[in-house]
């Protein structure tokens, strides 16, 4: 458990919480019983809920991983009341935590975030959540460009794995941003009459946020579901291709192999034709002129 504290906020932030810190919150702040019910064990959904002089909220972030190429999602729950602001988590979460260090170290973080009350540390703990998503999402755009570059250097079969890769990073991050649509646009509504109307453009602020990740995050969902769509069709061709010239290949070699087989069979060994000694390079000139002849036609036809 960390705890800062101004004149106008203390902010607790406990990692991994237990009994005993629930315990604390309920006898140091009288938070509301259902809303310390919540925190122990972690919820399913984001939102946004009020108590009587206290808000509830919970959040969700998304965490990459970049030796099991996987985005997993962190929780976050907030307790705001007018004069604190109570932070609970399970995992690390970097964006918060680079947040509070650095209103643990510097006057002047205080004074920023913290002075002007809870609704304005709120705001810019949700306000780093969203901006600490623009790398993730940077990172995805890099890996789609990439993609595209080698599908059309000749590389589809290669890139099917790394298209399901970038589609599961990118449903993963939909699953921790988009949910927090309805949050932010309640909380544009809830804030403004829990803190005051002066906070109303912070809330505002954030919902103009949220739409920009939001935006990159649908653009690339259409990006990577066009580049999927033109690698199987790429790959659709080139597999055509192949069993085109395998079919004609086929073909050609089809009659070959009968007329061998035909003079092969042992009722030819006695008839004369077959003692001529021009026989052998009569059959083989045969069968290279009708190759030949069969070649071309595939080639004037554009068969091969």
């Amino acid at each position: 458990m960390k705890k800062i504290k101004t004149f106008k906020t203390t902010w607790v932030d406990i990692y991994n919480p237990k009994k005993e810190d629930i315990k604390y919150l309920e006898e140091k702040y009288n938070f509301h019983p259902l809303i310390l019910e919540e925190i122990i064990p972690p919820s399913q959904r984001a939102r946004v809920e009020q108590f009587d002089d206290q808000l509830y909220l919970v959040l969700y972030f998304p965490v990459f991983n970049k030796k099991t190429r996987l985005t997993k999602i962190r929780e976050l729950d907030i307790i705001v009341s007018k004069k604190a602001l109570i932070s609970t988590h399970y995992k690390t979460i970097l964006p918060v935590k680079a947040l509070r260090t650095r209103c643990h170290l510097y006057e002047e973080s205080r004074v920023k975030y913290m002075n002007r009350g809870p609704g304005v540390l709120l705001y810019h703990i949700i306000e780093s959540l969203l901006k600490a998503s623009l790398p993730k999402l940077d990172h995805i755009t890099e890996k789609i460009n990439k993609i595209e570059e080698k599908i059309f250097q000749g590389h589809e079969k290669d890139m099917v794995s790394e298209i399901s890769i970038v589609k599961r990073d990118i449903l993963n991050m939909a699953k921790a941003i988009k949910p927090q649509k309805s949050l932010i646009n309640s909380l544009s509504s809830v804030a403004p009459k829990f803190f005051g109307s002066r906070y109303k453009i912070y809330f505002q602020d954030l919902e103009g946020s949220y739409d920009y990740v939001r935006s990159i995050l649908d653009n690339q969902q259409e990006m990577i579901n066009s580049l999927e769509h033109t690698n199987a069709s790429l790959l659709s061709n080139k597999i055509s291709e192949v069993m085109k010239v395998l079919t004609v290949v086929s073909f050609i070699t089809f009659p070959l192999a009968l007329i061998a087989g035909i003079f092969g069979m042992n009722v030819f060994s006695s008839h004369a034709f077959a003692k001529e000694p021009l026989t052998f390079w009569m059959i083989l000139t045969s069968m290279l002129v009708l190759a030949g002849t069969m070649t071309i036609i595939f080639k004037i036809k554009k068969w091969l």
